[in-house]
């Protein structure tokens, strides 16, 4: 359906369903505060993507029930909950939302909604945005008008951050969410400031060969030692001593961005329900701000053979329409014994390798509950792959959804 980052505005992804009333033309990327165009990079523009639409398939079925499937990618949040608030008029209606789940969405998790509340969604829009930290057992009561309308937190002299921080995400805009589909929606990106100057993260920080040049390599105080400072404690040489440097992490890698402002976004696609017979039937979503075209396989066990591959640039889903048929013996010993790898076509990054086991556990569904006729989409999010980043980022990660999360015996 779409992709998005930013308060208000859509980008429709590279081949996107062209009966979705965006008009691709006029559509901003805002991260931040300042809009922009979002043009995708001349690889991504220019690749030949694979779609797999067969013209003679049927139309895809109206769901029952509705359902959106809303997924955590933040990459520097371990933990979230979301405010979805009515829109109607240009005026947003906060006194009816709640913060949801209650407890908070851990990264690469998701929850499953048959309805917005209060939405009517051929009239109305819907802006979401995401609460990151405060008390969730204290204040999830309360609503998501006084969390909202709160002073955002702040960090304290000690570094601990106080009060909830809420950040806007793009608005859904009426009749986006009309029609009875499945729908999943991943917030993606980075949701707080980058905690480095950029004085010492440095102008090609994204590369990640970047070492702080002199003063504070970190805002929370800590330095980087000079050579001509460091001795070995007994008046030795400088030259002898052993210079741990800070070395801020790439930026680029881990969030997306290239400044260091906020750059939470949205990418909400419809994913497709047609049946599959005794097969079962998978879709590739990318929803990772932090990675160009990326490569999706699934191999049997010790990669004998491929099972299947998507090649995607960002917020796209493939195959757009329809689904990737695959037979229980197409997976080997197991369904889960089958392994999921990410690579980067161009060598751009390295890649991550996952058996299928480990992704459904991560994402919370059980293996052995899984029947020939189900349907699933693999869902690439959080840092590039590669990385190995600590908190407050979170490693990129394949996770998986249901494409039918609601539907009997699904």
């Amino acid at each position: 359906l779409v992709g998005c980052s930013g308060d208000h505005d859509f980008l429709a992804q590279k081949g996107a369903d062209s009966s979705v009333p965006t008009d691709v033309s006029e559509a901003a990327d805002i991260r931040g505060e300042e809009p922009r165009i979002l043009v995708p990079p001349a690889d991504v523009r220019e690749a030949s993507l694979d779609d797999r639409v067969d013209v003679s398939e049927p139309p895809e079925p109206p769901a029952d029930p509705w359902t959106l499937t809303w997924m955590n990618g933040l990459a520097d949040a371990e933990s979230a909950r979301f405010c979805f608030v009515p829109v109607a008029a240009d005026r947003e209606m906060r006194d009816q939302a709640v913060p949801l789940p209650a407890g908070g969405l851990p990264f690469g998790r998701s929850l499953v909604l048959d309805q917005l509340r209060g939405v009517d969604a051929r009239t109305m829009g819907v802006h979401p945005y995401a609460v990151i930290g405060g008390d969730a057992s204290g204040d999830a009561g309360s609503g998501c008008s006084a969390i909202l309308d709160a002073p955002d937190g702040a960090v304290a002299s000690d570094g601990a951050r106080r009060g909830p921080v809420v950040v806007s995400l793009p608005l859904i805009p009426a009749g986006t969410l009309a029609e009875a589909r499945s729908y999943l929606g991943v917030v993606t990106g980075c949701a707080l400031r980058w905690p480095y100057a950029d004085a010492e993260a440095g102008a090609d920080a994204e590369a990640g060969d970047d070492v702080a040049e002199g003063g504070d390599a970190r805002e929370d105080g800590g330095t980087s030692r000079d050579a001509s400072e460091a001795g070995d404690g007994n008046g030795g040489d400088a030259s002898d001593a052993t210079i741990d440097v800070f070395r801020p992490p790439a930026r680029a890698a881990m969030c997306g961005a290239s400044t260091g402002a906020p750059n939470a976004g949205l990418v909400l696609v419809r994913l497709s329900r047609r049946e599959v017979g005794a097969r079962f039937g998978f879709q590739s979503v990318h929803a990772s701000a932090a990675v160009g075209v990326a490569r999706i396989v699934a191999e049997r066990m010790g990669g004998s053979a491929p099972i299947f591959s998507a090649d995607l640039g960002p917020y796209q889903i493939v195959p757009r329409d329809g689904l990737t048929a695959v037979t229980r013996d197409d997976f080997g010993l197991s369904i889960g014994a089958a392994t999921l790898r990410v690579a980067s076509p161009g060598g751009a990054f390295a890649g991550i390798t996952v058996s299928l086991a480990t992704a459904l556990a991560a994402s919370g569904i059980d293996e052995s509950a899984l029947v020939e006729g189900d349907r699933l989409s693999l869902v690439l999010i959080g840092t590039q792959p590669g990385e190995n980043p600590g908190p407050p980022w979170n490693a990129a990660r394949l996770a998986v959804v249901r494409n039918a999360p609601l539907a009997r015996g699904e």
